[in-house]
């Protein structure tokens, strides 16, 4: 009985796996003043919806993450309230490089949050490559939120520690 419950358990537990797999070319997500949809292009679908003109067809859909670099806006809509800015190597083992790319960085400052929301650390950018140190932090999820002196929030970028034995 043993064997015939192996045997059945190894037929199905590859398939189980399988089946959350897609293959794609491309995809994203766009929002706007109506909604926010995101889309996978190259993607074989067996089901289709129409509405009018558009034809949306069903497939496999990934999480959007909002905390991957969305800029958050401030209380106006004006020029100062955005940044460009990278944030590398994301993940990380140690550090992680600020750049900030369209911005006057001498009036901005990081605060980096762990995934329980608690302040860790916090300085002013003094320039437009600033090495944040993730060294004495354990393996997880930190956000590192970039204020401007209004202490309006211009961007957030999840980061991730892991530990890379090396």
């Amino acid at each position: 009985m043993r064997f015939f419950a192996f045997i059945f358990l190894s037929i199905l537990f590859p398939l189980a796996l399988f089946a959350q797999e897609a293959t794609s070319s491309a995809g994203g997500n766009i929002s706007g003043k109506g909604g926010s949809v995101s889309y996978t292009l190259g993607q074989v679908s067996y089901t289709s919806i129409s509405v009018s003109d558009i034809i949306f067809g069903e497939g496999v859909q990934q999480a959007f993450d909002k905390t991957s670099g969305i800029i958050i806006p401030g209380e106006t809509s004006s020029s100062d309230l955005t940044i460009d800015c990278v944030v590398f190597p994301n993940p990380t083992t140690n550090y992680v490089t600020l750049t900030i790319k369209n911005s006057n960085y001498n009036d901005l400052k990081y605060l980096l949050y762990d995934s329980s929301k608690k302040l860790i650390t916090q300085n002013d950018i003094q320039t437009a490559n600033t090495i944040v140190s993730l060294v004495d932090l354990p393996t997880g999820t930190y956000l590192l939120t970039v204020m401007n002196p209004k202490k309006n929030i211009l961007r957030i970028v999840k980061i991730i520690k892991d530990y890379i034995q090396q």
